[in-house]
């Protein structure tokens, strides 16, 4: 398994203070990086930040950090390990403020590792985001199959997934 989860921060009442990027690969190493915080909260004046309603998003961390969490599991990917699960979650808003290409491309390129990998993203919810086209260029890939999440089938989408990596693979 290679690849990122994104999940909320939150105070000990409840209240959402951000959002956190983790390693998703089961090595134990389990690295991560703060990915937004409140707008309102302080900032390091040298971080390199993009505004997100009420969010501070930190791209280039976020960039940098599925970078080397993407391309650390390719490269021990190799043929001894000819088939792996591939977590993206999530390629959203945040995920995509930043300014170059790279995050796009990087996504890409899980995608195109598809002869060997299964991957199982999260986009947001189709015209939630609709000034984002690199969120409906992954809706409209062939070899996507899209899976809303709803109240019905959320306790059944690990079954789900299941029978599609099975598919895919034997």
């Amino acid at each position: 398994i290679r690849g990122y989860l994104t999940v909320e921060l939150k105070e000990e009442e409840g209240k959402r203070i951000g959002f956190k990027s983790i390693d998703a690969s089961l090595n134990g190493a389990c690295q991560s990086v703060v990915l937004a915080t409140p707008a309102d909260s302080n900032t390091k004046s040298d971080e390199i930040i993009n505004k997100l309603g009420r969010w501070n998003v930190y791209t280039d961390d976020a960039e940098t950090f599925a970078s080397d969490v993407l391309t650390r599991r390719l490269l021990l990917s190799s043929s001894d390990q000819p088939r792996h699960l591939v977590v993206l979650d999530e390629i959203g808003a945040m995920q995509l403020t930043h300014s170059s290409d790279a995050f796009e491309d990087l996504m890409r390129s899980q995608f195109e590792d598809s002869g060997s990998a299964f991957v199982v993203g999260t986009i947001p919810k189709e015209g939630l985001h609709s000034n984002l086209p690199f969120i409906e260029e992954l809706r409209n890939r062939n070899d996507v199959e899209v899976i809303e999440v709803t109240v019905e089938n959320r306790d059944s989408l690990v079954e789900i997934i299941w029978r599609s990596i099975i598919k895919k693979f034997y």
